[in-house]
């Protein structure tokens, strides 16, 4: 009966993440170029959290977003305002998207490659998956906003009585899932820490270094792609961005009830066509 509660949130939760894909590629629809396009995904995402502008401070005032921002808080107002039921059944919830994920994959006929993204937020995996084409994207809830995804997926497929390194962690999960290989990608969390330990950063700095990491993940995937496999895109949470005064923000990730930290998107991407 408990899980049939968590899997129907998450069901909800799924929903409101394809309705978000779609809003975006409808208003991104006039946007060439793709670091515009990352950008205006920020901002959307930004809203949806503060209903504060970040870079683009008008957004709201633009007709042609109107829609896309309603739809962004529409989706994280639901995580948030089942929040204690979701954090309740996390690992559950964990379980279900990664069994999904399997799912997917169990209809794949050539290798199976995962990439482990330390750090990457909501706004990164929904710009990545129109770039790549992917055919599924969904969320995990990651209540503390910290390193635990990967655990609650490892723990929910095979109980580890010590508590294995990250490494380890992810060893284990992409061995169980049958990958035929594996990659870590640290560069949103390494800039992330790295953004917090300074004295902040203007906005527009924080979205072309994450932009710019974004692109080199983007580059890698291609590559993957063109060598035949089925790529599963997997993060443990996500991140925020927080004032500190003279115009400047920094990166952070950790619990807050209104916060992009506590997702960890999900993503299953198709290899090129040969």
């Amino acid at each position: 009966m408990y899980h049939d509660v968590c899997r129907d949130a998450l069901i909800v939760i799924n929903n409101r993440i394809d309705d978000l894909r779609t809003q975006l590629r409808k208003s991104l629809q006039h946007v060439n170029e793709d670091g515009h396009a990352y950008e205006i995904i920020f901002n959307v995402l930004h809203y949806g959290v503060t209903e504060r502008g970040f870079l683009t401070q008008m957004l709201s005032e633009d007709p042609r977003f109107v829609e896309v921002l309603g739809v962004a808080r529409k989706f994280l107002n639901n995580i948030y305002d089942m929040y204690d039921k979701l954090r309740d059944c996390a690992p559950d919830i964990a379980s279900d998207v990664f069994n999904d994920v399997l799912t997917q994959l169990g209809h794949a006929k050539k290798p199976k490659y995962f990439v482990f993204c330390d750090g990457m937020s909501i706004r990164e995996a929904l710009h990545l998956a129109d770039e790549l084409g992917a055919k599924y994207i969904r969320t995990i809830i990651n209540p503390a906003g910290v390193t635990e995804t990967y655990k609650f997926i490892l723990n929910a497929r095979e109980y580890v009585a010590k508590r294995p390194s990250l490494d380890e962690t992810i060893r284990r999960i992409a061995e169980g899932a049958g990958a035929s290989r594996y990659i870590i990608f640290r560069e949103y969390d390494e800039t992330i820490h790295q953004i917090e330990g300074s004295e902040g950063l203007d906005p527009r700095s924080i979205v072309e270094k994450m932009y710019s990491i974004t692109r080199k993940l983007e580059l890698t995937m291609y590559s993957l792609k063109r060598e035949g496999a089925t790529i599963v895109l997997l993060s443990d949470h996500g991140y925020d961005v927080v004032p500190v005064g003279s115009g400047k923000f920094k990166t952070q990730h950790r619990w807050n009830l209104r916060s992009l930290s506590i997702l960890a998107p999900v993503m299953v991407v198709d290899p090129l066509l040969t």
